[in-house]
């Protein structure tokens, strides 16, 4: 149970990581689509147009250089968190072995215990019983 839920939690960092890198990978692909485009235009402009079109690609490629630098530091965030998610099970489950283990040995012992009382008892009514046994004897 504890194994499924670690899971689900894993795949959640990695359906909300995958929704993150296609939406910044649609934004990528279309700055880049533009950069094409304007890059095109640029061979009919004039030279002052070319400026802006220079400063527009430039803003665009920071942009792009800040979306991938965003991209990996998710990626590198959500690996962090899900090597922390295996730790904190690992340690969890350790926990739940010993437990286990403390557990049996606990029932063994008191089943031990059972059966030696039982046993007692059992011995004690059959010293009764052979007394008793004796005793019809003697009025046969």
């Amino acid at each position: 149970m504890v194994k499924d839920s670690m899971q689900q939690m894993h795949a959640k960092y990695a359906k909300h990581l995958d929704g993150k890198l296609n939406e910044l990978t649609a934004v990528l692909t279309r700055v880049e689509h533009l950069h094409e485009e304007i890059q095109e235009f640029r061979q009919w402009e004039d030279e002052e147009d070319a400026s802006k079109i220079d400063s527009f690609l430039q803003e665009a490629l920071q942009k792009k250089l800040k979306i991938e630098a965003t991209i990996e530091d998710t990626i590198s965030e959500l690996n962090q968190k899900r090597q922390n998610d295996e730790r904190l099970f690992s340690e969890f489950s350790e926990s739940i072995h010993q437990q286990v283990r403390w557990s049996v040995e606990a029932i063994e012992s008191c089943l031990q215990k059972s059966d030696i009382r039982r046993k007692k008892l059992l011995d004690g009514k059959l010293s009764e019983l052979k007394i008793v046994l004796h005793e019809l004897k003697k009025f046969a």
